[in-house]
């Protein structure tokens, strides 16, 4: 991963700006900072197991009320 110089550079962007850029990706899992050697783009594992279901708000998702009542 090009570090914070070549960020700046490359997008035009002021230090701190390519820094919170690499603080987001490092927290989000998808980078890993190696002292001395640099940053790296992780390995895809995902963070979060999905759990299977409908989307939250999909009317499949609710139980009937008063049917058959």
């Amino acid at each position: 991963m090009p570090g914070e110089n070549d960020l700046m550079t490359t997008y035009g962007v002021e230090q701190p700006t390519a820094r919170r850029a690499l603080d987001v990706l490092k927290n989000e899992g998808l980078l890993q900072a190696r002292r001395g050697a640099g940053t790296f783009v992780r390995d895809f594992r995902p963070l979060r197991p999905r759990v299977a279901g409908p989307p939250p708000g999909c009317p499949l998702g609710r139980r009937a009320v008063g049917v058959g009542g």
